[in-house]
């Protein structure tokens, strides 16, 4: 005998409690009391129910989709893809229990139709946000096509935080002062500093640390 699929509105029977409430405890919304949070996700484990994601799309008129927009290596010779593997797993490990799915994007912003044809993929699939890696998030080209979608959106190390949009980055500057003095301690005089793509924000940061650890140092 092939078991039901449990639904919404079983879930709600048994909790005693509308299947509105039953949708923002599963979708996380706010307004929901610790109490009955806790009564219907006891039920939601008992019955095993999971949301049909084609309902939440149409729903919210998004997929449950994020969208991770990063340089495709491919187009050109790069030291390594492990910066691009980490990013994938890490946000592989945040969606998977939010029961969202992982797009990887990659773009080459250096072609000329890169924009439109980002803003055009990007209003195909209407995902639900956006992660946009260094260094396109440096570059007003892929940043005004993500813009355009009207999508919410996370850029990382851009290097010039600003308060006004969402961010995850790290200090750079100190960073790059901090390996500098390391290596100044070990006896080192003579330290190098290899930039990157000066379009980037994060390299001139850098590059301002690693010109501090070298004050700082003596040399």
């Amino acid at each position: 005998m092939i078991k039901r699929r449990a639904t919404i509105e079983d879930v709600a029977s048994l909790a005693g409690v509308s299947i509105k409430t039953v949708s923002r405890v599963v979708n996380r919304e706010p307004n929901v009391s610790a109490l009955t949070q806790e009564k219907v996700e006891k039920v939601v484990a008992k019955l095993g129910y999971r949301p049909n994601p084609s309902a939440r799309n149409l729903a919210s008129h998004r997929a449950r989709l994020i969208v991770l927009v990063y340089d495709d290596m491919s187009a050109y010779e790069a030291p390594s893809a492990g910066y691009v593997i980490k990013m994938q797993e890490g946000a592989l490990r945040a969606c998977r229990p939010e029961g969202f799915e992982l797009l990887i994007h990659p773009c080459n912003a250096r072609e000329s139709n890169v924009g439109a044809e980002l803003r055009e993929q990007i209003s195909q699939v209407r995902p639900s946000g956006i992660v946009v890696a260094a260094p396109l998030s440096n570059m007003p080209v892929i940043v005004d096509a993500v813009k355009a979608t009207n999508t919410p959106y996370v850029s990382l190390s851009t290097g010039a935080a600003n308060g006004e949009e969402y961010e995850v980055a790290t200090n750079d500057r100190e960073i790059s002062a901090e390996m500098t003095r390391y290596l100044a301690s070990l006896g080192h005089t003579r330290i190098a500093f290899i930039k990157g793509d000066r379009t980037h924000k994060a390299v001139g940061n850098r590059f301002s640390g690693y010109k501090d650890g070298l004050e700082q140092s003596g040399l």
